[in-house]
């Protein structure tokens, strides 16, 4: 697929809660006005549908966030991205929020060597040209649940170095010489807690020196 100047970009999905999925939205809305790009944010969810816990963000980064907002996109001569899973990827949402779009693209990440039963239906949709993965490893595991492997593309994260930095002060864990693992997920299935406190009890007995 060839896209060319001038189209905009309408990016589809939540952006304002403290969600990984808002927070790699809303980046990316950011970093593309940076650059100059024409796009639109726009949430296919209702307030506190997605989730009502918004993320604390500076002045600057909510005048881009309104700038996004309020872009203006001429109807035919933008390309949507669609950022939320793909169950919620139907036809009748697709033209609500959308509908006007030259171009539909699904970006979605289930970090599992499997994606959920109901997803290649939404992907493999006529109206989806092209499904984007951030990695490398979900290009096979997308390809194998089902997706139609043309349709597939890696178009991984950036990073905003500026933020994340090894610069900096440090969060002191533990005022020793203990060797401390850290891991932050939510308590989901998908997640794997159980897995991971498994193989560290596994792994080190009472009086080891970890934390």
């Amino acid at each position: 697929m060839d896209i060319y100047p001038p189209f905009g970009i309408h990016w589809v999905g939540p952006y304002e809660d403290i969600s990984g999925i808002s927070h790699i939205n809303r980046n990316v809305a950011m970093a593309a006005l940076k650059l100059g790009l024409r796009i639109r944010i726009t949430s296919p969810f209702s307030p506190g549908s997605w989730s009502h816990l918004k993320s604390l963000l500076s002045l600057e980064k909510l005048e881009l966030l309104r700038q996004a907002q309020n872009t203006g996109l001429q109807n035919g001569n933008f390309f949507a991205v669609h950022s939320y899973p793909p169950h919620y990827l139907h036809p009748s949402q697709i033209q609500q929020v959308a509908g006007q779009a030259r171009v539909h693209i699904a970006y979605s990440l289930f970090e599992t060597n499997k994606i959920p039963a109901n997803w290649p239906a939404s992907l493999n949709h006529q109206n989806i040209m092209e499904a984007w993965v951030p990695c490398k490893f979900k290009l096979e595991s997308y390809k194998k649940g089902g997706v139609e492997p043309r349709k597939l593309k890696w178009v991984p994260h950036g990073v905003d170095l500026q933020e994340f930095t090894p610069d900096g002060p440090r969060l002191k864990l533990a005022e020793s010489d203990v060797f401390t693992f850290l891991t932050i997920m939510d308590e989901s299935p998908r997640k794997g807690p159980e897995i991971l406190l498994k193989a560290y009890f596994e792994e080190f007995a009472q009086g080891e020196n970890v934390l």
